[in-house]
């Protein structure tokens, strides 16, 4: 086993890392899930030549999704939630001062000019701005997302199953709720990451709807042949 201690700018970037992650798969997950449900409709004849496997993907995917978003909420003691994440930012404001920045982009190449373009962009993070990101995360409506990994999702419960409560229907979860959670959070990696050294992630990869149509279109091409060869 490694005994080496990781410094505070290798554990902001393990832990930026790790929760970037989990966006970045509540978010696919989610526009898979997302775009499958559009189509059911508007390609309906495609959608019933697999209807098991696009009803099956589309649950997976929301379990994804959930399971997800729940990471982040999670307050197990040894899991990396968003708490931990804001309490180590806010014990280490010095790494994502304007000083701190401007190193770091010397050190990776960047010239003098656009540096100081760069560094004149540069904001600092505050105290002030932790703690309306922590408020923000709080008010979030992730409390019926937790009772569906809690009481659906995770393990199914005995009561629940004996007095045939439907939980996802009796704590619904809009598709513009999971929409705000997710956004919220990646949001609130991208300020750091950005502060830190410039970096910054753009929502949208990889392009899960054309590839979902991509299936679509080679289905439509598989009916139209057999008709054809009838």
């Amino acid at each position: 086993m490694s005994n080496h201690v990781l410094s505070p700018d290798e554990r902001f970037l393990a832990y930026y890392d790790k929760l970037r992650e989990e966006v970045n798969t509540a978010y696919t997950h989610y526009e898979i899930c997302k775009h499958l449900r559009e189509i059911r409709s508007t390609r309906r004849d495609e959608f019933s030549e697999a209807l098991t496997f696009f009803s099956v993907t589309m649950n997976s995917n929301l379990f994804s999704t959930v399971m997800s978003i729940n990471r982040f909420i999670d307050t197990q003691k040894d899991s990396l939630y968003l708490d931990v994440f804001f309490e180590f930012i806010r014990n280490n404001l010095s790494l994502f001062s304007t000083a701190a920045y401007k190193k770091r982009l010397l050190k990776s190449g960047v010239d003098g000019e656009d540096c100081e373009h760069w560094v004149k962009l540069h904001r600092d993070i505050t105290a002030e701005m932790v703690e309306k990101d922590r408020a923000k995360v709080e008010s979030l409506p992730v409390n019926n997302l937790k009772v569906w990994r809690d009481k659906k999702l995770a393990h199914i419960e005995k009561d629940l199953v004996t007095k045939s409560v439907d939980v996802m229907k009796e704590f619904p979860v809009t598709v513009q709720e999971i929409d705000t959670i997710i956004i919220t959070l990646h949001e609130i990696l991208d300020r750091y990451r950005v502060a830190y050294d410039g970096v910054q992630w753009r929502l949208g990869l990889p392009p899960t709807k054309h590839q979902i149509e991509y299936v679509m279109d080679a289905l439509l091409f598989y009916r139209q042949s057999g008709r054809n060869r009838k």
